[in-house]
């Protein structure tokens, strides 16, 4: 569904939202994730803050730290988080959110 378009119905319908984080990890860095589409017409509910989390493969042994993440609010709490590895790096979701926090995020660990 495009992002656009999930964040308008989430701005008509006003669900509840929940304390904490919730984390969709999305292999799409541009629309909202099917499960979050689900998750909200399931439980009618949403975490006060949602991170879309897109980690990807670059063509590059490793990514220096300083363009590892890049992070874009979005209205409602939401924010779309695309981290980058070297294909000879393993992904640490831990450090993601922990670099998120010191973005302002609440995501804990």
């Amino acid at each position: 569904m495009p992002l656009d378009r999930f964040l308008a119905e989430v701005e008509r319908l006003r669900p509840p939202r929940v304390v904490g984080t919730g984390v969709f990890l999305t292999a799409d860095t541009q629309g909202a994730p099917l499960v979050l589409v689900y998750h909200l017409r399931h439980n009618k509910a949403l975490h006060e803050e949602i991170i879309l989390l897109s980690i990807l493969t670059e063509e590059v042994l490793e990514v220096p730290d300083d363009k590892r993440l890049e992070v874009e609010p979005l209205p409602d709490g939401f924010h779309r988080v695309k981290a980058s590895y070297g294909f000879m790096e393993r992904p640490d979701v831990e450090e993601i959110l922990a670099q998120c926090r010191a973005r302002g995020m609440r995501a804990r660990p």
